[in-house]
């Protein structure tokens, strides 16, 4: 996950670790910071703001590689997608995810 800020740009993108959902469950960053985390409709985002000012928004992702050794990035997504499945059922499950989701 990238976030794109007045304070720069940090990466978070470790395997194995969901920095997403930490965001989600510490409101704020750190004791005493201005800055905080809020939740947004969809889910699959959080707004980052300074002083209740809008900063940047977060989005959800998941970096999956594929048994081609191809990588498909995710967006706005929570769910959880083994690596090493055909490119085809990887992007099967997205897509079928996003329809459940509209609905």
């Amino acid at each position: 996950m990238s976030v794109f800020c007045s304070f720069g740009l940090k990466k978070f993108n470790e395997r194995d670790i969901n920095f997403f959902s930490q965001f989600q469950k510490n409101r704020t960053p750190a004791s005493k910071s201005p800055y905080k985390f809020v939740n947004t409709q969809e889910g699959g985002s959080l707004l980052l703001t300074k002083n209740n000012r809008l900063c940047c928004y977060i989005l959800a992702g998941r970096q999956i590689v594929t048994r081609e050794k191809l990588e498909v990035l995710s967006i706005a997504s929570d769910q959880n997608i083994e690596d090493g499945l055909p490119i085809e059922e990887v992007i099967k499950k997205l897509i079928d995810k996003g329809k459940k989701e509209d609905h």
